[in-house]
């Protein structure tokens, strides 16, 4: 009975008896890991760099464009990013028309520079991607940054030009061709921030995600058409860090999955890239993306209700969309995402009526396969109505909305509980602000209190989300056993 409860998803198994899927998973999985870490990843995900695989948010990008600038940043944003996503969709026969558009903005002479491998030619390029999409299952790419390269990055590309993670800007290589009238081409280059994600074909369908930077070099537009040509992309995969973190972060199994009898599906995590440590906290770097963000206001003096759910431990009744139908042989699909972000701060001494007053926030991720970047358009689910919370909306005690978190840098230090109002907690962030400090680091603080605003990410609870509804329908709340190390972090972001 145990064992058959760990099934992942209906159709996760579909070429074999349900009953006996999850027994062979677990039989599966030490093979498995061997061969996707040897010839799945070293060929496929060398193919998903050079998918849009790389770029970091450009701090050094011109702040100062122009409006004109920035419209045709986000056009362009646009027009390649559907071309990329036609391309990998080719691969899986879903689009039709093959990789029509990406032919028509690569350069036949393109070169895509990645970390693990370099590509020449469009046809080369096409192809690639296309193997990506066949290899992934509902492949998705998005920008989720797009802006022209500075002009202080372009004149000194042998130090970087203040671009991030030492990437450099390539040279024109049609510099020195004869052309119609300057004996050039003329070009510009774009600093893009992506994100890639796509189901693995294993049995509990672990859903990869990527993110990363790129420079990519365009011809200036058309005099007559108004088009441009890409001539280059230079790639840099950010997180996870290369093949092994992905396959411990996102692919392999996880203990909390395999010891929940109630067989939700494998968590898609929203990538962290480590950028390294000191003592008492690890340095990250969290990609802007997508999430549901709850509100709720406590007063623990006026509520007893309030002071035993000020810890934020669990999400709130009005986070929910219906509830999901498991009677029958066959449930409600729905997929989960992971970390939940918790966040408890004092309440503005001018907005409280007492000084106990605090505000809760709970950021929940959306799953790529509902929103692949930031664009919270019409792809999302309109929120529940709140009836019957209309006062408490009017007021401001509860709130549901769609938002963007930004790129953000974050120290964090590993966590056992899930809690954030202990005496363990307030040691743990307490540590955590000296150590941030003693190395001179400058921290967020709170707008309503000005006192350094903390985090928790939770990584034991999952957070389920419906494909058919797209909704957000459940949590899944999971201990990890004592003997396994720290699932969760308390988070502080730096500031420049």
């Amino acid at each position: 009975f145990f064992l058959s409860r760990l099934e992942i998803r209906p159709r996760a198994v579909a070429t074999m008896p349900a009953k006996l899927g999850p027994i062979w998973a677990l039989l599966f999985v030490p093979g498995v890991l061997g061969w996707v870490g040897h010839t799945s990843y070293g060929a496929s995900s060398r193919r998903t760099r050079a998918a849009p695989a790389t770029l970091s948010g450009q701090e050094a990008a011109s702040a100062a464009a122009s409006p004109d600038k920035a419209a045709e940043a986000a056009a362009l944003a646009r027009e390649l990013e559907a071309a990329w996503q036609e391309a990998l969709e080719s691969g899986s026969g879903a689009s039709g028309a093959g990789a029509k558009l990406l032919r028509e903005l690569l350069a036949p002479a393109c070169k895509w520079d990645g970390d693990s491998e370099s590509l020449g030619g469009a046809a080369v390029i096409e192809k690639s991607l296309a193997g990506t999409g066949g290899f992934f299952e509902d492949a998705k790419f998005a920008f989720t940054s797009f802006e022209l390269a500075s002009e202080d990055a372009a004149e000194e590309p042998e130090q970087g030009g203040g671009l991030p993670f030492g990437l450099q800007l390539p040279k024109n290589p049609f510099a020195g061709d004869e052309g119609a009238d300057s004996g050039t081409v003329a070009t510009e280059t774009w600093v893009a921030e992506w994100t890639f994600s796509g189901s693995w074909p294993l049995p509990w369908r672990p859903r990869a995600r990527l993110c990363g930077a790129a420079l990519i070099t365009t011809t200036v537009p058309d005099a007559e058409t108004g088009g441009r040509k890409v001539l280059s992309v230079l790639d840099q995969w950010r997180a996870p860090s290369g093949g092994l973190d992905l396959i411990n972060s996102q692919v392999a199994p996880r203990a909390v999955d395999m010891l929940n009898v109630y067989s939700s599906p494998h968590a898609e995590r929203v990538p962290m890239a480590k950028l390294g440590g000191a003592k008492g906290y690890d340095l990250y770097e969290v990609p802007a993306h997508a999430c549901l963000k709850v509100t709720l206001r406590l007063d623990p003096a006026e509520s007893e209700w309030d002071k035993e759910n000020l810890q934020g431990s669990f999400l709130p009744d009005h986070a929910f969309w219906e509830p999901l139908k498991f009677r029958g042989k066959y449930g409600d699909e729905y997929v989960t995402t992971s970390p939940l972000g918790v966040c408890v701060e004092a309440e503005a001494p001018e907005a409280a009526t007492k000084a106990t007053r605090r505000l809760l926030t709970w950021t929940v991720p959306l799953p790529t396969a509902l929103c692949p970047g930031t664009d919270l358009g019409s792809c999302l689910a309109p929120l529940p109505e709140l009836s019957g919370l209309a006062d408490d909306v009017k007021s401001g005690k509860v709130g549901l909305e769609y938002a963007v978190v930004p790129k953000r840098r974050l120290a964090c230090a590993a966590f056992g509980a899930e809690d954030t109002v202990s005496d363990e907690a307030s040691k743990a962030r307490r540590d955590l602000l000296d150590a941030v400090r003693r190395d001179g680091g400058n921290v967020r603080t709170s707008a309503a209190s000005g006192r350094p605003k903390f985090e928790l990410l939770n990584f034991e609870t999952k957070l389920g989300w419906s494909p058919v509804t797209k909704g957000f329908h459940m949590a899944v709340y999971a201990a990890t056993p004592p003997l396994f190390p720290k699932a969760n972090l308390i988070a502080i972001e730096l500031l420049d």
